[in-house]
């Protein structure tokens, strides 16, 4: 083999480059592609969770905000004297009072005691609604008091349900909400049915509440 053969497969050795290099780089870039992929999958998955759970929470908020600003509303324009002025008032078992005023009234029953007494607790602050106030507090601006009865009262299922709406506001035909009234919460509620004096179904009665208002 002469000189020039030699040189020639000399150049050509130098050209020639082995293919398997070419491959392990193309399989690095492609691991490194999916690798950078995945990631970036990764990542717009967390990405896409977390605005999920941002817009579960605007919409809790959203329902918690519509569900108090009623409340609000209404503690803003409540009278602060409703209990005064709306359940302590009330007057109960009305039909039974009426009932044995009449009967007192006639000659036959004139000096009846029994009627006497009933007439006279009816009619006296023992059957009418007394709240005595503890644990007031306030919460931002709303002021909050636990109120509860004196004593127990007694009433009929009419009673119950003018008291029931004046406390609720719910509407109880033919009773409705009275305006200006504070959000309140039955805490408890003890109903006993009691020896009926008449021939209607008498209820003893006695509760707390608790009175959340805005003072102005």
């Amino acid at each position: 083999m002469d000189i020039t053969s030699l040189s020639h497969l000399s150049k050509k050795w130098r050209s020639f480059t082995p293919p398997w290099p070419h491959r392990v780089l193309a399989i690095c870039v492609a691991a490194l592609f999916v690798w950078v992929l995945n990631g970036q999958f990764v990542h717009f998955q967390e990405v896409r969770e977390k605005r999920r759970r941002v817009e579960r929470l605007i919409d809790r908020a959203s329902l918690i905000v519509n569900a108090v600003t009623p409340h609000l509303d209404a503690a803003k324009k409540s009278d602060p004297y409703y209990l005064e002025k709306v359940l302590e008032p009330m007057v109960f078992l009305e039909g039974e009072i009426e009932a044995l005023k009449a009967i007192a009234a006639h000659p036959a029953f004139e000096n009846w005691e029994s009627i006497d007494k009933r007439l006279q607790f009816l009619n006296s602050p023992a059957n009418h609604l007394q709240f005595s106030e503890k644990n007031r507090q306030k919460r931002g601006a709303i002021e909050e008091v636990e109120v509860e009865l004196l004593h127990p009262i007694q009433g009929d299922l009419n009673d119950l349900h003018r008291l029931l709406v004046a406390i609720e506001g719910v509407t109880i035909p033919p009773y409705n909400s009275p305006q200006k009234r504070p959000q309140l919460i039955i805490k408890r509620f003890d109903l006993k049915k009691g020896k009926a004096f008449s021939s209607k179904e008498i209820y003893h009665i006695n509760l707390s509440l608790i009175k959340r208002d805005i003072p102005s």
